[in-house]
């Protein structure tokens, strides 16, 4: 594809914007006269690559929500980053103008895989390719690990206690034969 750009007479430099990255481009120059043209001057120069983002990862996994988190590029950071996520069932939601490298999700459903893009934008408008990953929020019922373990140490604890209560019922019974109902009561002395 061939664009051509006309600058004034007294105009030295020129910047080229909407370029693609990683692309050599050739630059040919001519000067417009009156009634002829100048030999024409060409170079071939090359857009820079931009520097990949980190890949992501995944932390504080609930049945409603999870961070993403990624890392930023050592000799290029970017001006703000744009994250997308999905899932099957909806659409996506954007969200741009994100400053740090870690960000919050939630009011997702439960036990749902999602997908999530993360894109590093430079100079405002410049962008990186986008970087993937995806993510299951945990079952309702589990809702965070902590709170399943509780209740179910919690259980565990009932029946102990319970199981304790009974010995110790049958353990002052056997100690004071009086108390204990005469179908219970074995008595030895015969």
């Amino acid at each position: 594809m061939t664009s051509t750009v006309n600058a004034g007479a007294d105009e030295t430099a020129l910047s080229l914007e909407n370029l693609d990255t990683a692309t050599e481009y050739t630059i040919s120059v001519s000067a417009q006269y009156s009634e002829s043209e100048s030999e024409i001057s060409q170079r071939n120069a090359s857009t820079l690559a931009l520097p990949p983002i980190g890949p992501l990862s995944f932390t504080e996994i609930s049945d409603t929500s999870f961070v993403v988190n990624w890392q930023v590029p050592n000799n290029l950071p970017p001006s703000s980053y744009e994250l997308t996520y999905w899932n099957q069932e909806s659409d996506a939601v954007n969200l741009d103008g994100i400053k740090k490298t870690d960000v919050l999700i939630d009011g997702l459903d439960p036990a749902t895989e999602y997908n999530v893009s993360v894109v590093a934008v430079y100079f405002e408008t410049v962008e990186s390719a986008p970087i993937h990953g995806n993510e299951t929020t945990r079952n309702a019922i589990e809702g965070t690990c902590s709170c399943y373990t509780y209740l179910k140490s919690q259980e565990r604890l009932e029946k102990t206690i319970s199981q304790l209560v009974k010995q110790i019922e049958y353990l002052t019974h056997r100690i004071q034969p009086q108390l204990v109902p005469e179908t219970l009561n074995h008595d030895t002395r015969t």
